[in-house]
């Protein structure tokens, strides 16, 4: 990275070994600790972690509401990503949101 900000893919989050530890031993556990919680990760470098959490069991990817573009200005295909996404991602956290009890 010679010094400059991570971008989220060079090096990949999961291809280089030291980010890989930061999601082992920082992000899981963090995600462990709050069980109930709606995960949204902004960008495919986020849900790849989320993804390879899920794999090894620290994370239910049903709690994880996925497509979310990456919102920085660098990526131009954010407002085309969203829209075609809006849909999905509200059934999903519809279906994620705790239910009042019916009176």
């Amino acid at each position: 990275m010679k010094g400059q900000n991570y971008t989220g893919h060079i090096p990949g989050i999961l291809r280089s070994a030291f980010l890989r530890e930061c999601v082992d031993a920082m992000l899981g556990p963090e995600l462990v600790a709050v069980p109930g919680a709606i995960v949204v990760p902004l960008g495919n470098a986020v849900a790849e972690a989320l993804g390879y959490l899920a794999d090894r069991g620290q994370l239910s990817a049903e709690r994880c509401l996925l497509g979310f573009p990456r919102p920085s200005g660098a990526n131009g295909r954010r407002v085309r990503e969203f829209v075609a996404h809006r849909q999905r991602l509200a059934e999903k956290l519809e279906s994620l949101l705790p239910r009042e009890p019916a009176l």
